[in-house]
């Protein structure tokens, strides 16, 4: 008997205890729906136990009247800021 190449080892049998294949994936529409009608929307009109619910009047808004977060912050009545830029005396030239 010749002894095994290490490089080209023997192939792994196959598996003596594969699993079990998987079940069929249901179908995405029921077997009485013929394939491509979507399915009925439900009703949108409502029914007659079901009755809007009445708001109290006292009852806030849900969108404020005035914007509750912080405004700008610079307003108009604040002093003037006057930018000054800084002069590099190495790149002033000699007269």
């Amino acid at each position: 008997m010749t002894d095994p190449d290490p490089n080209n080892p023997t192939p792994i049998p196959d598996n003596p205890n594969p699993e079990p294949a998987r079940p069929p994936a249901p179908p995405e529409t029921p077997p009485d729906v013929p394939p491509g009608i979507p399915p009925p929307s439900p009703d949108p009109i409502p029914s007659p136990e079901r009755q809007p619910v009445e708001i109290p009047p006292d009852t806030p808004a849900e969108i404020p009247t005035e914007p509750t977060f912080p405004g700008p912050t610079a307003r108009a009545s604040d002093p003037k800021v006057e930018t000054v830029f800084w002069e590099n005396p190495m790149l002033k030239q000699k007269a």
